[in-house]
């Protein structure tokens, strides 16, 4: 039983370092820390641009931010609630809508645990890049 929490504790810790490390720094996205309560405590903004600032957000729950979709917004709602020590990572897209172009733009929404001595969830990280396709 604990070689098997080891292991996955340090699979866990594998992961969320290769998802940092995987942020380019000419790659367009906003990451966020969030409190237990998703409240947006602080951000990073690399090349994106947005309609909002995102200094609007602080202190904002994240799933108040932007007006989403009932179905994105569950979506989001779930993949909090899911997340575990177990399962510290969770991806969820979603879609907005252009407030100037009206066009759907998609994004996705990589979430991960922050933890308290890997003892409980102490924090949310948040990483939010728009999903571009090519056509």
């Amino acid at each position: 039983m604990i070689k098997s929490v080891r292991f996955l504790v340090v699979l866990s810790v594998m992961s969320i370092n290769g998802f940092l490390l995987s942020m380019q720094p000419d790659e367009s996205f906003l990451s966020f820390i969030l409190n237990k309560d998703l409240h947006i405590t602080s951000y990073t903004a690399n090349n994106m641009d947005y309609a909002i600032p995102p200094t609007n957000f602080l202190e904002k729950n994240i799933l108040d931010t932007v007006p989403l979709r009932t179905d994105d917004r569950n979506a989001l709602q779930n993949a909090f609630k899911m997340l575990s020590l177990e399962k510290p990572v969770a991806t969820v897209p979603y879609e907005l809508i252009h407030n100037i172009t009206k066009d759907k733009v998609r994004f996705l929404a990589n979430i991960i645990c922050l933890t308290n001595n890997g003892k409980d969830i102490s924090n949310f990280f948040v990483k939010v890049a728009e999903i571009k396709t090519l056509l």
